[in-house]
């Protein structure tokens, strides 16, 4: 009988042991995720700082910001805004214009 007894004390201490290394491992993994989320967001805070920095947005001449344009929220310049405003397509207009004056251009 001493031998079941052992049995079930050396399984119920290995049960023990395993619950708590279970624990510990769902603690680091929350840990991870934090300093994780935190590495992100630094990464994307000094990736939006140099984004910045090599475009900065276009202000009128009071400083302030230009509204965004209409396209995916990108800032428009003022040539590209007036354009939309007065019924064209911005700098898209000119573009399908300029490929189709490409395109009646014969080769010499």
């Amino acid at each position: 009988m001493t031998d079941g007894v052992l049995i079930n004390s050396s399984a119920a201490k290995l049960a023990e042991e395993c619950g708590l290394h279970e624990v510990k491992l769902a603690k680091m993994e929350t840990e991870m995720k934090v300093v994780v989320q935190q590495e992100v967001a630094e990464k994307e805070a000094k990736f939006k700082q140099s984004e910045e920095e090599v475009y900065p947005p276009p202000r009128n001449e009071g400083g302030a910001r230009v509204s965004a344009h209409r396209s995916g929220g990108q800032e428009a310049t003022p040539g590209a805004q007036a354009a939309v405003d007065a019924g064209g397509q911005g700098h898209g207009e000119n573009l399908a214009i300029w490929k189709g004056n490409m395109a009646d251009m014969s080769p010499l």
